[in-house]
């Protein structure tokens, strides 16, 4: 199983730090984690077919994580289009309103009625074969407004688990689905306790008490780096900042 980092940036795309967007993969399965502003360009930049993408989850629906999903079947639907080719289904995992939120968009960016792809949503808390991976989902609490989702991937008897957005009130729940983990891909957006991100302290205690063997922190602006990084250097044997364009086999 192989983690390719497209974006390990937030809201506010820099050169060297786009938004959200995890590339997971294990022989012909591309499961897209996140899919934030930009993600199409990074794809693109790495010769990575977009028709090649077997699944997307989406953690929550802030545009740093969720914008670039209806670009992404909009532009297969255009391409089969042009070159006559049969839709390849895409299944999309998320959140509870996914679906409806997608809906939404569509309504405004995608208004012609007799236009359609075939996308698969499934929501809420799962566990499920997709392709050559398994994936479970779990809850996490990142805002109150709108509900949000973990995923943990698991091939040939690697696992990694990525976060999504997290704030201070993760239980019991949320450490069970994080112990033992080969690899977490967790945010460390704060540089401060926050009532909406992690710090990159808070990723590295959790790490820690879970048993985490490798951690990568993400999502991080990059006047925030030096804090991550005075983080980081006192747990150099587990804890890496993620950089775009950075892989991890697993």
């Amino acid at each position: 199983m192989r983690l390719t980092i497209l974006g390990s940036g937030g809201m506010m795309p820099t050169k060297n730090r786009y938004p959200a967007a995890y590339l997971v993969e294990e022989g012909d399965t591309k499961l897209l984690l996140d899919c934030g502003h930009l993600t199409l360009a990074r794809l693109i930049e790495r010769d990575i077919n977009l028709h090649d993408i077997t699944a997307v989850g989406i953690t929550h629906f802030h545009a740093d994580h969720f914008s670039n999903l209806l670009p992404l079947v909009q532009a297969r639907w255009v391409d089969d289009m042009i070159l006559q080719k049969e839709h390849k289904r895409l299944t999309v995992f998320g959140p509870s309103t996914l679906e409806e939120r997608f809906n939404k968009l569509r309504e405004v960016m995608w208004p012609e009625p007799n236009e359609s792809y075939g996308v698969e949503f499934v929501e809420g808390i799962l566990n499920r074969k997709v392709g050559d991976l398994v994936l479970d989902t779990f809850t996490v609490r990142h805002v109150p407004w709108f509900p949000s989702v973990g995923y943990k991937v698991r091939a040939g008897g690697a696992s990694m688990v990525y976060t999504g957005d997290l704030n201070n009130e993760q239980g019991k729940e949320f450490e069970d689905n994080v112990r033992g983990a080969d690899l977490l891909l967790i945010e460390a957006g704060a540089v401060q306790l926050s009532k909406t991100h992690f710090t990159a302290e808070q990723a590295a205690q959790l790490a820690l008490r879970c048993g985490v063997k490798q951690v990568v922190l993400t999502h991080i602006r990059e006047d925030r780096l030096p804090r991550v990084r005075e983080t980081a250097a006192g747990l150099a044997d587990l804890v890496t900042i993620g950089e775009d364009g950075m892989k991890v086999e697993l």
